[in-house]
């Protein structure tokens, strides 16, 4: 096989996972919207339910996608794959760039 088939074949392998994984980032995303504080909210406390909302909504994402990325993290390392190891890499930062926001957002207090 040819080098330019076999990228190919590579891509075209992972296309569905990459794709999964983008539109989980924006589920999860359009989830955590709904939990962020309105102008109204300013210098509330924070109640219970954002545990709540977190647990029903943004934690069965999270930990789907969580498992979906190692499985297909295991696979790449199976079949001895690095080029696909840093497309991996790449979708790893996707979900790390708004879950850092996220966390900095929360233990920091946010002008709203």
């Amino acid at each position: 096989m040819d080098k330019s088939n076999h990228l190919k074949n590579l891509f075209a392998d992972s296309s569905l996972w990459v794709s999964a994984n983008i539109i989980g980032i924006f589920v999860y995303l359009n989830a955590r919207e709904y939990s962020w504080p309105t102008a109204t909210d300013e210098g509330l406390i924070a109640t219970g339910n954002d545990a709540i909302f977190f647990g029903l909504t943004e934690l069965p994402v999270l930990a789907l996608f969580f498992v979906v990325n190692t499985t297909w993290l295991l696979r790449i390392f199976m079949r001895r794959n690095m080029p696909m190891f840093l497309v991996w890499i790449v979708i790893a930062i996707a979900w790390a760039t708004p879950l850092a926001i996220e966390f900095h957002a929360r233990t920091h207090a946010v002008a709203v």
